[in-house]
């Protein structure tokens, strides 16, 4: 794979999922994510057609909890860059 992107995947289908039970899956998906996952997209589709999208943002999510300016540390990047190198 060219940029090791990992791909969001299915977590439910079919019926309806409380928070609840979405909470519980994603914190155990094994997307190798190092800090608790903030939420996520909800696809409703009828008659196999996307009806709507919604996000759901956990109430604890912190904007920019790894702002350098915010943490007075250095840059945190979300891959490995010595692979750019």
């Amino acid at each position: 794979m060219r940029y090791d992107f990992t791909i969001p995947f299915l977590i439910h289908s079919g019926g309806s999922f409380s928070i609840d039970n979405m909470l519980k899956a994603i914190a155990t998906s094994g997307h190798g994510a190092l800090d608790e996952v903030e939420g996520a997209i909800c696809r409703v589709e009828r008659k196999l057609k996307v009806d709507f999208l919604c996000k759901y943002v956990r109430h604890t999510k912190q904007d920019g909890k790894y702002f350098p300016e915010l943490t007075g540390e250095g840059d945190v990047w979300n891959f490995d860059v010595s692979r750019w190198k």
